[in-house]
């Protein structure tokens, strides 16, 4: 069985959890938009590099980030292997082998994916879940392909007492097509996972883990070529 590491806020969340000690601070939730001023927070040179920015949320503590940098296939490709990523049960095991969590298919069609994401806490820590929708989208007039996500409502998976809900989770791939062989990758994402967890330090892991996906999704590739 493949080992990889978890993705973007999912991995994220698994390292937030581990170290939940403070107040709940409240969020206001907003949509997920590239229409923000970014500022350039940092640069990674090496290897096909990346480029991390940040943008403030209106009526929010939290941050959106966004990472952006190149992977070697077309749009189509790298929008079909962040869908598959989406539903991979190797995404929920650590290095170690250890499961982190588990995954159910609610939805499938040709263009959407509804999933149940269940991620374990500890002896200290309460399990986290939520519900999320990926769906396809396409910009046709800007050559750009992607996948967008946001969590739902879903019947017979409603909140618990016994497991925290994630009230944010949102974000999107979005693929500029360069040639045939190559295109423009950029995440943004947003997420808390609720909880006795401060604003300040969901966002300092965002920051520090975002390049995470990126990276995963081009050895993907690599390992599909």
């Amino acid at each position: 069985m493949k080992i990889i590491k978890k993705s973007n806020w999912v991995n994220t969340l698994s390292f937030v959890v581990a170290v939940i000690t403070f107040n709940f601070t409240l969020i206001a939730q907003n949509e997920i938009t590239n229409d923000q001023d970014w500022k350039l927070i940092k640069t990674q040179e090496k290897g096909e590099g990346w480029k991390i920015y940040k943008a403030k949320v209106p009526d929010s503590k939290l941050f959106q980030y966004k990472i952006v940098g190149k992977v070697n296939c077309s749009a189509e490709k790298a929008q079909n292997t962040v869908m598959e990523m989406t539903v991979d049960p190797n995404m929920r095991i650590n290095k170690r082998g250890k499961s982190l969590g588990w995954i159910e298919v609610l939805e499938r069609t040709e263009n959407e994916i509804v999933v149940y994401d269940f991620m374990k806490g500890n002896f200290m820590i309460k399990d986290r879940d939520v519900v999320v929708r990926y769906s396809l989208f396409r910009d046709s007039t800007k050559n750009v392909k992607g996948v967008k996500w946001n969590q739902i409502d879903y019947e017979g998976y409603e909140a618990t007492d016994s497991i925290i809900r994630m009230p944010i989770a949102t974000g999107s791939w979005s693929f500029k097509e360069i040639d045939s062989t190559s295109c423009i990758a950029t995440e943004i994402f947003q997420f808390h996972p609720g909880g006795k967890i401060p604003a300040w330090m969901v966002n300092m892991v965002a920051r520090s883990t975002i390049h995470i996906e990126l990276e995963h999704l081009r050895n993907s590739i690599k390992i599909d070529y």
